[in-house]
């Protein structure tokens, strides 16, 4: 008992470190400026306070699964992002950020923030850990797969990180994932696994890749193999 307990203050303290950390944001107050009805307020309200809970090592193992759908509910759902959009617009300079495991890149919309729940896995079930354990590996920052690089600067599409990719601790992650159980993980991992195989099967039928560094691309997809 006391084992576990000096665990879960340990992941907390780490958590509470993590750059953006989602403990953080679900505490900071929401700008008073953001012009949001009780109704548009409710739902983000409701996930702030799911994250205390989880942030929370008195309340037991937190529902990470759960969080997640949750989160991608509100950034996806038309009828919740705006209300995300307006709060995070109205936030002044130097401010909180208070939408845990919720963030943009440049101008873009607000996206569900992959490595905010990475951080938090150790206040999950074993499931969670699993999952997040092999997204770390497996997927980027926003769930894209992890071997697809920047976007190119001319013409469509990106750039595949074909010579340094693990490719078997890649297929070894994404077993991993299969196992944490959620649903929503589950859509996320066939994802993975269908752009996986997309990508071999692209590099066994084409003859030019764009490749983001040199390397040996033989010795890097040998051990799949």
């Amino acid at each position: 008992m006391l084992r576990a307990a000096l665990v879960a203050v340990v992941s907390l303290a780490a958590l509470q470190d993590a750059p953006g950390n989602p403990c953080r944001a679900a505490r900071a107050p929401l700008p008073a400026s953001a012009s949001l009805s009780a109704a548009d307020r409710a739902p983000v309200e409701a996930y702030r306070a799911a994250w205390r809970r989880a942030c929370d090592p008195g309340a037991g193992v937190a529902d990470l699964g759960s969080l997640f759908g949750d989160a991608e509910a509100l950034a996806e759902d038309v009828t919740t992002s705006p209300a995300l959009e307006a709060i995070a617009s109205a936030l002044p300079p130097g401010a909180e950020w208070p939408l845990p495991a919720l963030r943009r890149e440049g101008g873009g919309p607000l996206r569900v923030d992959w490595a905010s729940f990475g951080s938090a896995s150790g206040r999950g079930t074993a499931e969670d850990g699993r999952f997040w354990r092999g997204a770390a590996v497996a997927a980027g920052p926003f769930g894209e797969p992890s071997w697809w690089g920047e976007a190119l600067s001319r013409g469509p599409g990106r750039c595949l990180r074909l010579a340094e990719t693990r490719w078997r601790d890649v297929a070894d992650a994404l077993d991993a994932m299969e196992r944490g159980g959620s649903a929503t993980y589950s859509r996320h991992v066939k994802a993975l696994r269908a752009r996986l195989l997309e990508t071999l099967s692209s590099l066994a039928r084409d003859r030019e890749v764009c490749s983001c560094l040199p390397g040996d691309a033989a010795a890097a997809l040998e051990p799949l193999a």
